[in-house]
């Protein structure tokens, strides 16, 4: 039961590292179009093996970013390799 508990913590800590390295990344790809996202997720699981990945990445913008969003989506989804979903706020 400890070990499964040490497990648990070790892959929370991991996700969160994770979501933070993604966060950063989406951050500065926006930066360069002159936008930021109101909120941006990172779905994760964990497969069998116990490894961690990446489902897709909800990115979530204002209305008035949403007309760069197909832009936006496709430079994401080529740098990260990762499935983007852009949704709007507000």
């Amino acid at each position: 039961i400890q070990s499964e508990m040490l497990e648990n913590r070790l892959n929370e800590q991991v996700e969160r590292q994770i979501s933070a390295a993604v966060q950063r990344l989406t951050e500065t790809t926006l930066e360069g179009y002159g936008l930021s996202a109101e909120k941006i997720v990172t779905e994760m699981d964990t497969s069998e093996d116990g490894s961690i990945y990446i489902k897709r990445i909800i990115l979530y913008l204002d209305k008035q970013s949403m007309a760069q969003s197909a832009a936006v989506r496709q430079v994401l989804e080529q740098r990260l390799g990762i499935p983007i979903d852009v949704e709007a706020v507000g």
